[in-house]
């Protein structure tokens, strides 16, 4: 596609609409099914709260860089087996962001306020880069960001995933913020949600680019119709994903609720089903924290459990377990 350097410096790029019908209908489908399935279901907070840290890892993952959702969930509690790395510093800015974004009204997150508070503070000046011919940023990345602003609002009449996907898209071309490149996808999320496309949950965007394993900076040389599709395409992912693991803890509530038969009224072991279903992980520490009871009464919990619980670290000084279906 040339460009015509007598069009608008912001506009959207020529797609070819017959194209995205597919990807786009399946994306839609899979978001509203899973939407409908986490208005109705009591384990709709639980599931935001297990796919939070999974997103947030998932969004450092597809920069490039590695986390443990161990170490999120550890750290979150307060119960970190080890100093702080810088990428789990800025994996739990990620995280605490999203939980913020959806606590707060659905329109905060693209305000002036919002995006000074996800983005913290951009970086100055940086190196040019080769970007494709319907978007061309300017060399400074709050220059970047006004702009990728700008064309959000140029697009708003677009249905909101096409709208999303552009928008992802040109911010993972320009780059508007380096130290928050994940900030991108957090910020389309809530446009989804702010359209109306969801109610019950923040669309799961970077694992969708994960579980797909599309790399947008590598394929920067295809065609805009194409990096839509494959946009389109994660989102649908994404929600699979979401919709799958609530199978899975529909499941494990299932079978965990075994153990609640015959309990005292005094029982912890009802607040501990909830606790392991609301968590990637649990410890024993973190157990008997969030329960307020002792270390060993918290062994004994899990202990209960028996093969309901999976042991995911297999070492003896840091144990750690998450629901086993």
């Amino acid at each position: 596609m040339e460009l015509d350097e007598k069009a608008p410096r912001l506009q959207a790029p020529q797609l070819e609409w017959e194209r995205l019908l597919d990807p786009l209908n399946k994306a839609a489908d899979r978001i509203a099914r899973l939407d409908e399935r986490l208005r109705t279901s009591s384990l709709a907070e639980g599931w935001r709260s297990r796919t939070d840290f999974r997103e947030a890892q998932a969004a450092l993952w597809v920069d490039g860089v590695l986390v443990s959702v161990e170490d999120l969930v550890l750290r979150d509690a307060g119960m970190d087996i080890r100093a702080p790395t810088p990428e789990l510093s800025r994996a739990m800015v990620a995280y605490g962001l999203r939980r913020k974004i959806w606590r707060s009204s659905k329109d905060w997150a693209n305000s002036e306020e919002g995006r000074s508070a996800i983005l913290g503070h951009l970086d100055g000046a940086s190196r040019p880069r080769e970007v494709d011919d319907w978007f061309v940023p300017k060399a400074d990345h709050a220059d970047r960001l006004t702009e990728w602003t700008e064309f959000v609002r140029k697009i708003e009449g677009l249905s909101p995933l096409i709208r999303a996907a552009l928008a992802l898209d040109l911010w993972k071309r320009t780059e508007p913020s380096e130290r928050s490149p994940w900030a991108g996808a957090m910020m389309v999320g809530a446009q989804i949600r702010a359209a109306g496309a969801t109610t019950s949950f923040l669309p799961l965007i970077n694992i969708g680019l994960r579980e797909s394993q599309f790399n947008l900076r590598r394929n920067r040389e295809s065609s805009a119709t194409d990096r839509a599709i494959w946009i389109l395409e994660s989102f649908a992912v994404g929600a699979d994903y979401g919709l799958a693991e609530h199978d899975r803890m529909a499941l494990a509530r299932e079978t965990l609720g075994t153990k609640l038969k015959d309990r005292r009224t005094s029982s912890r072991m009802p607040d501990f089903v909830d606790l392991v279903l609301s968590l990637p992980i649990v410890t024993v520490p973190l157990v008997a924290a969030k329960l307020k009871v002792s270390p060993q009464a918290a062994q004994v919990l899990i202990d209960e459990c028996g093969s309901l619980l999976r042991e995911v670290t297999g070492r003896r000084r840091y144990r750690a377990w998450s629901i086993g279906v």
